[in-house]
């Protein structure tokens, strides 16, 4: 295999090939819409691929709210970072009476 090969190979899962050239031409802003087939890939498996070919070409997108057999996505300018999700605002901690 040629380096460019192999580093695509680590970066994401083969079948996210087809996702990345087009990721490539979208600019900022725009977005797209993936229908679910019955005996098609798996809801979680398009975003899967669709991450793991954003990755790979370097395009930050995020996924839009949809109905179970849509899934929707953003693009954002490229050295988009996007802050991690922690899972709420927790318990109050409690006072001290020092």
């Amino acid at each position: 295999l040629e380096p460019e090969e192999l580093a695509r190979l680590r970066k994401g899962s083969v079948s996210a090939g087809e996702y990345v050239a087009v990721l490539q031409r979208m600019r900022p802003g725009q977005g797209g819409q993936i229908d679910i087939e019955e005996g098609g890939p798996a809801r979680q498996a398009i975003k899967n691929r669709l991450m793991s070919a954003s990755a790979i070409a370097d395009v930050p997108l995020r996924f839009v709210r949809s109905a179970a057999n849509l899934v929707v996505f953003e693009v954002f300018p490229s050295g988009t970072v996007f802050p991690k999700r922690k899972g709420g605002p927790g318990r109050p901690k409690k006072k001290n009476p020092a």
